[in-house]
């Protein structure tokens, strides 16, 4: 199976792209020009272009047997710049699928959870309730699925939906790291919202268990899957691992919600004129304001047999060896 891997720069993309030149699974890397590809496999094809050319997308998808389509905005400055990326990138990528991939070649959407929306009882969201985003990324990685899912009548397509996702190569939890590493973790509201969270080993395994299955027929076209970890936490249990991870105690300090909500809007105004600012936005408190964020993972057990096995402990062990060996920690 020869794979086209987009968003292979980023942190679950490059994964990703690793973990199948390591199994001798040929992979190519859909880039922008400029892109970070440092701690990308040397047998990763790399192919540089703008999603802005048609022509280009059809030569990432030729001759490919799968695609995967992972490239996406995490940050932007309104629901229009969510669009213009999640579902826009998306409707691209699949026109150049519909008119230049192989009719049997699978296409498997990496979506998230927030497009599902929140759940704070157990076991969480599963496949089958309808979709209620809270964020305007949320609802931009809805309208990406939409466009992916336009496909499935046409040849195998899936859309699956991580949980919150770490481990090795992740540098957005950085800045809580650091702050563990000082023995205090700032956490939303008062600090117990359940939340499901994933290690981007099993992540990365699961995806590769769908591809290989939806490109089998063994999992059906149209098919939406959620994938988190093998455990439930919250911030107070979070923040227990981490200080596991780092050899230190770590305690737990909540911070209202109104307070988050003036920090982002300082952020984002500090981002709007050109100065430093961090991941916190009104979009991200909308979100961290939610009771909690569960999913099941039940239908991609039984639909490709996923089996997450990395807990909180063994992954944040990862996570920080990794940030320490990077010279981040």
């Amino acid at each position: 199976m020869k794979v086209c891997v987009t968003g292979a720069s980023g942190f679950i993309g490059k994964a990703l792209a690793n973990a199948l030149a390591a199994r001798g699974i040929p992979a190519r890397a859909v880039l922008r020009p400029g892109a970070d590809v440092a701690g990308l496999d040397s047998r990763v094809e790399r192919l540089f272009g703008s999603w802005d050319d048609a022509d280009f997308l059809a030569s990432a998808v030729a001759g490919r047997d799968a695609v995967v389509h992972l490239a996406g905005a995490v940050r932007a400055r309104s629901a229009a710049g969510f669009n213009a990326v999640n579902q826009g990138l998306t409707r691209a990528l699949a026109r150049a699928v519909r008119g230049h991939a192989a009719p049997e070649a699978a296409f498997l959407h990496v979506s998230s959870q927030a497009a599902g929306g929140p759940c704070a009882t157990p076991p969480g969201l599963d496949e089958g309730l309808p979709p209620a985003p809270v964020s305007d990324y949320g609802r931009s990685k809805l309208l990406g699925e939409a466009e992916a899912l336009a496909l499935a009548g046409e040849r195998p397509v899936a859309v699956i939906r991580p949980s919150m996702v770490y481990g090795p190569g992740d540098r957005a939890f950085l800045p809580l790291y650091r702050l563990a590493r000082l023995g205090l973790l700032t956490a939303p509201g008062d600090a117990g919202q359940p939340f499901g969270i994933v290690c981007v080993d099993d992540l990365v395994e699961g995806l590769i268990q769908a591809l290989e299955a939806l490109a089998g027929g063994r999992l059906a076209s149209g098919s939406i899957a959620y994938l988190d970890g093998p455990e439930i936490s919250d911030w107070r249990g979070y923040a227990r691992a981490l200080g596991r991870a780092l050899g230190r105690t770590v305690r737990v300090l909540p911070l209202p919600i109104w307070m988050l909500r003036v920090a982002a809007l300082g952020n984002e105004l500090a981002d709007r004129v050109g100065l430093p600012s961090s991941q916190l936005t009104l979009d991200k408190v909308r979100e961290a304001a939610q009771p909690g964020w569960l999913c099941s993972h039940a239908r991609a057990a039984r639909g490709f047999g996923y089996d997450p096995r990395v807990g909180l402990d063994a992954g944040l062990a990862r996570a920080v060896d990794w940030c320490r060996k990077e010279g981040l920690l």
